[in-house]
This record gives C-alpha cells, sequence and structure tokens, in this order.
C-alpha cells in the first residue's frame, strides 16, 4: 500500500508529502490516529484497513476527509 502511494506521488502535480502511521487493530487506538491525521491536515487517509477499523470510524462519525479503506 505504502509503495503504491509513493510511487503515485511521483507522477501527482503538487504531490503532497506521505506520513505513514501504524496503529494496532484496536478500534480506539484507529479512531484516535485517523483524528489526528485529519488535525495534521490530511487531504486524503488510506485506512483503516480492518474490517472493525472501518466499522468504527463510520459508526463514530470520524470519516471527514477523502478516505480510502
Amino acid at each position: 500500500m505504502r509503495l503504491g502511494c509513493q510511487a503515485a506521488l511521483v507522477f501527482a502535480e503538487n504531490a503532497k508529502s506521505l506520513q505513514v502511521a501504524r496503529t494496532d487493530a484496536q478500534p480506539e487506538s484507529i479512531l484516535a490516529e485517523y483524528e489526528a491525521a485529519v488535525q495534521r491536515g490530511a487531504a486524503v487517509i488510506v485506512g483503516p484497513l480492518t474490517r472493525s477499523g472501518v466499522t468504527a470510524a463510520r459508526s463514530a462519525g470520524a470519516v471527514s476527509v477523502i478516505t480510502l479503506a
């Protein structure tokens, strides 16, 4: 996933930086990192990548930027 995003940035105009944040599979830590990424100014978020993480983000109403899950 990370390498694909890095490859896409090579061809993107006005490319932004890529930040990778890892979490455990706990919904609380996934939501906390998602919210932290939004606070840092993320324009696009890739993740969460687990079914429980996607469910937690959706249920919490946390999805506020473009998100690929």
